[in-house]
């Protein structure tokens, strides 16, 4: 999942993983989800969903799980108030 709206470009981890902190990298990883906005290649801020990029397996404890399920709804709502700058 990558996003960009209001300056922020929002993304999982595994998305930035993908871009291995190479801008070059960034920029195609932004232009292979559609974005053509030149603004996003250098984005005011960068926020990135660290429960996106998160393994799961047979072994992950019950607590494991709702920790990463904790974080994804957090992000979410901060995400939400980010695309829609509410501010709330």
């Amino acid at each position: 999942m990558i996003e960009y709206r209001n300056g922020v470009v929002l993304m999982d981890l595994v998305d930035l993983e993908h871009c291995g902190f190479d801008v070059g990298e960034f920029h195609f990883e932004l232009q292979a989800a559609g974005i053509d906005d030149p603004a996003a290649a250098w984005p005011v801020a960068l926020l990135v969903n660290f429960a996106g990029g998160a393994v799961v397996g047979p072994c992950t404890s019950d607590e494991g799980l709702a920790q990463i399920t904790e974080a994804d709804i957090k992000f979410q709502a901060l995400r939400r108030r980010v695309l829609h700058n509410d501010g709330g």
